[in-house]
Order: structure tokens, then sequence, then C-alpha cells
């Protein structure tokens, strides 16, 4: 058998085998069969409050709790479909497993096509096989819907110049990141990132009539699709404003936390003294000056905890043992709690128990130690390669902002919009014959000038 033969056939049993576990995975909707409430987090019945409000024509927490300010309505629309006329919430994370492997294959599709298809299997797995993405789509929570969303507007914005031009491309992408916005107001501050991506890293087309289109038009359908709900907001709140929810996470975890570690106080008792101050700039400005090493310190774990991209605890809940605590290893070692928790491996409890609990906190902490690296040395290619600069720093900066931006308030679920990017990046890396440079040919890797670019 000849070599490239050989290859076309380790090739095609590799995308058979990825395909299968796509549809293997979705079998995790068995854990929400087993227990229906236990991806129900406290997050998820403010959603399922106002699914509930919105299935009934309105949209507005008459409880005075103003969820519906700080709650956009994308996903609560989405639970209004699937889960309030049946009550069943298998039905929502059955979608949900099934967006993350869609998201899967998108990404695979999108890395093999543009560089190697050895590269996008490797980017694909990385996507398949997270831990991470695989709890929080078990979840009653927004974050597998907002990844699918910015990934596939990602794609489609940076999509191969070679294909087919024209304007359709950009219009979906900005229509896909409205999407996301609404599910989670985040996205909000992707939109000028990209757009200056877009300038900064293409300046070509951004000089000609085409791009220049292409970058007014992004803006254009973004704007006039999130707009008129900070107008709702300004007329039912008297609010200018998508959402409270960065005011409040601001407040509530950034600078309270802060306080708190400068203070010896808890989170909840040093939001009592925040100190008053017209707006969140002069806020965060005046903590930070009067706490600076524990304003730096808690933003700096905060990443360290999103980079981690453990949540040991909620596996707990979703599995139905409760008594798992805390965010997993990094939990103990920077001083929030014992290390394992009041978990298995803090005392006497079933060897079933036990072994699932070391199995997941070491495969967790495994699959992010691979991805970190790899897209660490992903970013050290883009600085050595002009072929893959553009590509590499829209997908670098776009991660690096998902998972820097919580600051203090990083979990593990906010590395989940963060990981496609990731492995799109580590992929290159670890499957570094020429990746940057490299286009498919036949089904195997062949020399190439296959460039991504916007249209």
């Amino acid at each position: 058998m000849s070599q490239q033969a050989a290859g076309l056939s380790v090739h095609k049993w590799a995308r058979r085998a990825f395909y299968l576990f796509l549809i293997a995975r979705l079998g995790l909707v068995g854990l929400t069969l087993r227990d229906p409430t236990g991806g129900v987090l406290v997050d998820s019945e403010d959603y399922i409050f106002l699914a509930n409000q919105l299935s009934q024509g309105s949209y507005q927490d008459p409880s005075g709790g103003n969820r519906d300010l700080t709650r956009p309505p994308g996903y609560p629309l989405f639970l209004a479909t699937t889960f309030v006329p049946t009550g069943a919430t298998w039905v929502p994370v059955l979608l949900q497993l099934a967006a993350t492997s869609l998201l899967a294959f998108l990404v695979f599709r999108a890395c093999a096509a543009q560089f190697s298809p050895s590269a996008g299997l490797v980017a694909g797995w990385l996507i398949a096989l997270s831990p991470n993405l695989m709890l929080w789509s078990a979840t009653i929570m927004t974050e597998a819907l907002f990844a699918l969303l910015i990934a596939s507007a990602a794609l489609l914005l940076w999509a191969p110049a070679s294909a087919r031009p024209g304007g359709g491309k950009v219009m979906g992408a900005a229509i896909l990141l409205a999407g996301a916005i609404y599910l989670r107001p985040v996205g909000i501050v992707l939109a000028p990132t990209w757009l200056v991506l877009m300038i900064a890293l293409k300046p070509s087309s951004a000089a000609n009539n085409g791009g220049k289109r292409a970058v007014v038009g992004f803006a254009a359908i973004v704007a006039l699709l999130v707009i008129p709900w900070y107008l709702r907001n300004l007329a039912t709140h008297g609010q200018f404003s998508f959402s409270n929810v960065g005011y409040k996470t601001m407040t509530g975890f950034n600078l309270a936390e802060a306080i708190a570690d400068a203070e010896g106080l808890s989170r909840n008792d040093a939001v009592q003294l925040l100190p008053a101050a017209e707006g969140l700039v002069p806020l965060t400005l005046e903590v930070a000056s009067r706490y600076p090493v524990s304003f730096a310190k808690v933003q700096i774990l905060g990443v360290l905890r999103t980079l981690a991209g453990t949540d040991i605890g909620t596996w707990g809940i979703i599995m139905g043992w409760d008594s798992w605590k805390g965010l997993g290893l990094l939990s103990g070692l920077f001083g929030r709690g014992d290390i394992f928790g009041d978990s298995p491996l803090a005392g006497n409890r079933g060897a079933l128990e036990t072994t699932l609990h070391r199995a997941i906190l070491g495969l967790s902490l495994a699959y992010s130690l691979v991805l970190l690296v790899a897209a660490g040395a992903a970013s050290l290619l883009a600085l050595r390669s002009r072929v893959a600069q553009p590509f590499f720093w829209f997908v670098l900066v776009t991660a690096a902002l998902l998972i820097v931006g919580p600051g203090a308030a990083g979990q593990a679920r906010f590395r989940v919009p963060a990981e496609p990017f990731l492995a799109l990046a580590a992929a290159l890396a670890l499957w570094p014959r020429k990746s940057a440079g490299l286009g498919a040919k036949n089904g195997v890797d062949a020399p190439g000038t296959n460039k991504a670019g916007m249209d």
C-alpha cells in the first residue's frame, strides 16, 4: 500500500471514530434523565422563571427583582420553546449536547479546510473531549449555545478568502454574534474587538471598497439587532443598558473580593463596604487604588480559575453527589477551602463515587494542561509565521478576552466559549507540519495557499 493510500485510510477511520464519538457523547443526557433537577443551578432558576413569563406573553419580573434587566431574553426564549411545553429538562440538555457536538464538527471542518485534515481532527477532538463543555452542556445554562454561536460567527467572518465572495458570510456572522449577545451580554465586547481585528489584521481588505463594506455592514447589523433591547430597558427600567449583569458582577465579585481579601471579611460583608462613587469606572479606580495588591491578586486568581476549567462541585451536583464541593484542585491551592472540600477524597465514600471524583478531576486538569500548553505553543507559531498571523491573532485575542474579561469572578464555565478558539490554535501546535500554510488535497495533508481572510 502506498504512503498516500495509507494516509487516506488512517484519515478515513479517524473521521469515522470522530463522528461516532460526537453521537455517543449525546448519551450524557442520561444524567438528566436520571436526575431531572441535577442541571438546574441557582442561575438556572432565573432563566426558567423568565421562560415561564415569556410563555405567558410578557418579559418582566413582577417580584421587583429586575431579573429581566439582568437576563436578556435569548436563553429564556430557548427554554420557552424546549422546556416549558413539556417540563422536561432533558429536552434542552439533549439539544445543548447536540449543539456542542455540532460545534466540534464545525471546528473540525473549518480547521481542515483552512490548514490540514490532521489539524482539523485534532481541533475537533479537543472540543469533543472537553470535560468542561460536556459538563455545562448538561446544565440549564447558556454556555453551550453561546459557544456555538460565537464560534460559528468567527468561522464565518474568517472563512477562506478562496471561498465564493460576497457579503453573506459577514451578514451571517453579525446575526450570529447578535444572537450570542442575547444569550450572554459579555458578547457585546466581542463586536468592537472583532471590528478592530478586521481592520488591523487585514489592512489590505479594509482599504478597498469590499473590505470597507464588510466592516461597516458588520457593525451596522450588530448595532441594529442589539439597540432595540437597550431601548426596551430604557423604557421599562429607565436604564439605557443592555443588561446590568456587568455592574452586578463587577461590584459583587471583582471589587468585593478585593475588599474581602484586604480586610479579612466575607465577600457578602465586603459588598456593604463598597465606597460611594458615581459610575462603575470611578468606583473601580477607587477600590483599585485603595487596595492595589488585593485587587490584582483576586483578579489573577479568578483568571487562573477560568484557565483551569475545572468545576468538580457542579459535576457532583448533576451526578447526584451534592457533597462534592469547590472548583477543584485550585480551590485548595489558592486558599479557597480544602483542596478536596467535602468530597469523596475527604472522607469514607463508596468506591464508585471516589473513583469518579478522582477520574473527573484528574482528567479535567490533564485536559486543561494539554489545551493550554498547546495553545501557548501556537502563540509562538503566530509570532514566527507571517502566513499564520492574521488568523492566529484573531483566535488568540478572542480567547484571551473571554478568559481574562471576568477577572475575579472567573470560574470554569467562563472558559467554555474560549475553548473553540483555544482548540483551533492548539491543533496547529500539536500538528506542526507547516500547518499554517497547508491546505487539503485528496483528503491528506498537502501544501497549499488557502489563507484565511474576511470577505
